[in-house]
């Protein structure tokens, strides 16, 4: 039996295709943004996706051996 994967360059390119899908989606429905939210204590939709990027953001930083962004440093309107 095979081992069945994706390969590093895949995983990232699928990765940046989704997240500039998602971009382009919430600039074009800015609205979206704030529509109520309570997934891990988030008061809107905007709140979540901050989670979501600083999660990935702080997990790569530790991985590099960076500093680790600190989590209210983190703006969610960018």
């Amino acid at each position: 039996m095979s081992a069945q994967g994706i390969a590093l360059q895949e995983l990232l390119a699928d990765n940046e295709a989704g997240t500039n899908k998602w971009q382009a989606w919430f600039k074009s429905n800015e609205a979206a943004l704030d529509v109520p939210c309570s997934v891990y204590n988030s008061e809107t939709v905007r709140g979540l996706l901050k989670h979501l990027f600083a999660v990935e953001l702080r997990h790569s930083q530790r991985l590099r051996g960076e500093e680790v962004t600190a989590y209210d440093a983190i703006s969610a309107s960018s």
